[in-house]
């Protein structure tokens, strides 16, 4: 197999789309539905990328305390969503570790309505409708990569079911 490795650049927009989505999963998605990992590491980098948006672009009073119950919200779902998967899990819940959760509008529409949400928040808070905006474009990136990846799965699967049934048909012609 000649599998080429990721460009930098591609490993850097990544980990970007990875630290920038989880605030806006833990608002989009039903609790308890992710994989135990989808949160993962990144989610707790995430409350910095919040932070370090939010002190380059607030720029009054109100936006810093916007940006402050972001944080404390962004948290709080979190811890929400932790909690509803462990109960979950326990009643019985399965789902893959890194499986992104059911949405609460649908997966496709939620670039759309962060988009739709965050341009009006911006003439309140800015860095909270610049997050919202920037995250539209996380999202979307998030759900290309991983149809992507369930692509190269199905494709991976077909082949090897074509290299069975031909092994299959000249271990026949051999008897």
């Amino acid at each position: 197999m000649n599998e080429q490795k990721p460009q930098q650049g591609m490993v850097f927009l990544r980990f970007l789309v990875a630290v920038v989505t989880p605030p806006l999963a833990v608002l989009l998605r039903r609790p308890g539905t992710c994989g135990d990992r989808y949160f993962g590491v990144h989610a707790y980098l995430s409350v910095f990328a919040i932070v370090v948006v939010g002190s380059y672009t607030a720029r009054t009073p109100l936006e810093a305390h916007g940006v402050n119950v972001m944080v404390i919200c962004y948290v709080l779902f979190l811890l929400m969503h932790r909690v509803e998967g462990k109960h979950k899990r326990a009643r019985g819940y399965r789902c893959h570790s890194m499986y992104v959760g059911n949405s609460i509008v649908g997966l496709k529409w939620e670039p759309l309505l962060c988009v739709l949400v965050g341009l009006p928040l911006s003439a309140v808070c800015k860095p909270m409708g610049l997050y919202l905006c920037w995250g539209s474009i996380a999202l979307f990136l998030e759900r290309f990569e991983g149809e992507q990846r369930m692509r190269a799965i199905t494709r991976a699967m077909q082949d090897a079911r074509y290299e069975q049934e031909a092994i299959a048909i000249h271990m026949r012609r051999e008897e």
